[in-house]
């Protein structure tokens, strides 16, 4: 039985102390650093290969190695590359040697934890190393670099065996590269096939090896290889081929993986399922021929077929809720001055879109939402169910939109933008500017009741109603609203019939007396705003207003109405419950921001007016048994 891996840390203390910043940029993996290691320790080679004093003989006998082999083309500068190197070398040795944070996909979930969306420039998902599994572990050294936890930075012996190798082949068929230096590639050097290159290659794997441990090397590497389709990582690629986390992996399916490693696109198991088997078999002939495993064991595995899944290929695809999800993207991307959290998010996200947009698809967040998905799939199921062929135009049903807030804290719990986001990405409950019709005449009644009018004030209720151009200064001439339908509201009523039968006449004197500025001013204090990037949110001050004649959304107006229901305290809507960096930090805690907009008596009064429309006005088909309030409307779009 040959050597194994290496003993490999199940539970490393150098990721304990990782450090963690709320922006993307150092959202990463460990930085720990430790001393150089001596000569002769345990894991390294007889020649110490960090030491440049035999450093140089050592590249001239690599770099001839590579040459003989194809690994790069000879050049007349070889000799003034490598005293560059050598220069370059002396300068650079006592420097630190940084790796570049990773990025990683970011994460949005419902209120009860589950998955909303996951958004990615790069689809990866950092894994610590103690989360990958042995035999995964043994795939990748097996394949890649099996003495990587015995020899340096940089292996003399395995870049000569792949000389040898490729030139009995004629081709370029091993390579030479420790994993140490692979993750250099990949991260600082690029893979340009020159001397200057491959110099600086082996010296920053010398420089990387002095300030991280093998296991931090190893764990770096597994999350930072491309495995195709857009994996990036082990515990990625584990889910787009597998749909199962990494440390569910089977001797199959890590050898697969691994097999990926050098060429994800020629051995791609979706498009070539044939090479691919063929590599991962080769994968495990190599983890017998170590010892790694038992021939029973290798039996087993060759004989199985490859059985992939689709079912977490889900990357970017805005998920079952997507205008929700839209809504919190740009609460991040675009968040609105208006907001209370406006500063709160700049600070946490980044000042400039670019680095929110970074925040958000490279900063590996856990970003906790207020939806509740048992509400949200009531909202849809009660819109659908009424009007199923919803559409622009006629014949098709109108079109509908569902929001639900919590009036003591704002958060919303239910958002329900439109029935095919694909079609139609345009948000209805958020972007919207449609008619508020009667429903706004619930403004008009605060604004009075805040202006001194008592609740029995009676006007005429005569259709139609003449308001002079004195009082309603907006009209070319005298205003001559109507009721909704002849007759209703002939003579005189008070305000509390006015709201049950939503006698438009009575409004348009009351607005007339109270002041169209009152009225406007107390809808948007309430909440009637714009919530949302690109929303339609208009109440200008003219007398029309309280017919509705003014363009909302429903999110505003629902925002508008939460205020009545919490005692004419107004809480801004949100949506983002609170934000955990990829290690677990909290970064943002949605707070509620709550003021009190309306005198609570005046908002219970309105309140006791409204309840009449569900229990004897033009809403009783509402009624559910128990105390509500609430306003009807019709109009026409």
């Amino acid at each position: 039985m040959g050597r194994g891996p290496g003993k490999l840390l199940t539970a490393t203390e150098e990721n304990r102390n990782r450090s963690v910043s709320r922006h993307a940029s150092q959202l990463s993996w460990p930085r720990a650093r430790r001393p150089p290691r001596r000569p002769g320790a345990r894991g390294i080679p007889a020649i110490d290969l960090t030491q440049h004093a035999v450093l140089i003989p050592f590249v001239i006998l690599a770099a001839s190695a590579l040459v003989a082999a194809g690994l790069f083309p000879l050049v007349g500068e070889a000799g003034h590359a490598l005293q560059r190197f050598d220069r370059q070398f002396r300068a650079d040795e006592a420097k630190g040697l940084d790796i570049p944070a990773f990025p990683q996909r970011s994460t949005i979930y419902a209120a009860d934890g589950t998955v909303l969306a996951t958004l990615a420039d790069e689809n990866r998902i950092g894994v610590p190393l103690s989360d990958v599994n042995d035999i995964t572990r043994k795939a990748v050294l097996a394949i890649e670099d099996h003495g990587f936890y015995e020899h340096g930075p940089v292996d003399v012996f395995s870049i000569i065996r792949a000389a040898v190798a490729n030139l009995r082949a004629g081709k370029v068929v091993q390579g030479g590269s420790t994993i140490s230096q692979q993750l250099i590639k990949n991260t600082e050097t690029g893979n340009a096939e020159t001397f200057a290159r491959k110099f600086r290659e082996a010296q920053d794997a010398i420089r990387l090896e002095r300030h991280y441990t093998k296991n931090q090397i190893f764990e770096l590497y597994l999350n930072e290889i491309y495995l195709g389709h857009g994996a990036y990582g082990i515990g990625s690629a584990a889910e787009y081929y597998f749909a199962r986390p990494v440390q569910k992996l089977n001797l199959p399916q890590a050898a697969l993986l691994a097999g990926l490693i050098s060429s994800p696109a020629r051995w791609d198991p979706i498009e070539h399922p044939d090479a691919a088997i063929g590599r991962r078999n080769e994968v495990l002939n190599r983890v017998l021929s170590l010892g790694w495993i038992t021939p029973e064991q290798y039996a087993k595995a060759i004989g199985r077929p490859i059985k992939l899944s689709g079912k977490m290929r889900n990357v970017n695809t805005l998920g079952p809720e997507p205008y929700f999800v839209r809504y919190v993207e740009d609460t991040i991307l675009h968040p609105s001055k208006q907001d209370p959290n406006y500063q709160r998010y700049l600070r946490v996200f980044g000042k400039t879109y670019p680095d929110r947009r970074t925040s958000l698809f490279q900063g590996g967040m856990k970003i906790y939402t207020t939806l509740q998905p048992t509400m949200q799939r009531e909202a849809a199921a009660a819109v659908q169910t009424r009007l199923p062929h919803q559409g622009a135009k006629p014949p098709a049903d109108p079109q509908a939109a569902v929001v639900t807030v919590v009036p003591q804290t704002g958060a919303i719990e239910a958002m329900y933008g439109g029935q095919n986001f694909s079609k139609q990405q345009f948000n209805l409950a958020t972007q919207s500017g449609r008619s508020a019709g009667s429903a706004f005449k619930a403004f008009t009644l605060t604004a009075a009741l805040e202006q001194g009018v008592p609740v029995g004030k009676v006007y005429d209720g005569t259709s139609p109603a003449h308001i002079p151009f004195e009082k309603c200064p907006d009209k070319a001439g005298p205003w001559t609203p109507a009721n909704a339908a002849d007759g209703e509201g002939s003579g005189f009523i008070n305000m509390a019939t006015a709201t049950a039968d939503s006698i438009n006449a009575y409004f348009a004197q009351l607005i007339a007396d109270v002041g169209p500025v009152n009225v406007s001013n107390v809808a948007k204090e309430m909440g009637v705003q714009s919530y949302a990037r690109d929303a339609i949110v208009d109440v200008p001050p003219v007398c029309a207003i309280t017919l509705g004649t003014v363009l909302v959304n429903p999110l505003s107006m629902t925002s508008g109405y939460s205020t009545l229901a919490n005692s004419g305290v107004h809480c801004y809507p949100f949506a983002i419950a609170r934000v955990v960096s990829s290690e677990g930090k909290l970064l943002f805690k949605g707070k509620r921001s709550c003021r009190q907009v309306v005198d609570p008596r005046i908002a219970s009064q309105v309140t006791d007016l409204l309840k009449g429309v569900v229990q004897f006005g033009t809403g009783t088909a509402a009624n559910i048994g128990r105390p509500m309030a609430g306003k009807t409307w019709t109009g026409q779009t």
